[in-house]
């Protein structure tokens, strides 16, 4: 894991990144136990019952992908659209301007 942010010239910790995942993937109170119980579901996990695990790397990757899947996000970002993205997973603009600026790093790392 330390490679990968190392690559991404990131100093974020896995727990710090598993934090980040975790929290975006299952914000905002409404909808919350909804996303967790589809997630589950989908990954055969119980987010309802022990949402806990979606700590674990593993687990919040495999809840990050779903929901970038379920939410058919890769067009989205295909046209650098993260003002869409931001409102699809905060319901708002909380995070636009991280989301921003981890794309222009991967621009530079990619060389792109």
């Amino acid at each position: 894991m330390e490679a990968l942010l190392a690559r991404w010239g990131l100093a974020a910790s896995a727990s710090h990144l598993e934090a980040v995942l975790v929290t975006e993937q299952l914000q905002g109170l409404d909808s919350q136990l909804a996303v967790r119980r589809a997630a589950g579901q989908a990954l055969g996990l119980d987010l309802e019952g022990n949402p806990t695990i979606a700590a674990n790397l593993d687990v919040g990757f495999r809840t990050a992908a779903w929901f970038w899947n379920s939410h058919n996000l890769s067009p989205l970002a295909d046209q650098g659209d993260f003002l869409a993205i931001t409102k699809i997973i905060n319901g708002g603009t909380n995070g636009l301007a991280d989301r921003e600026a981890f794309y222009d790093r991967a621009k530079q790392v990619l060389g792109a």
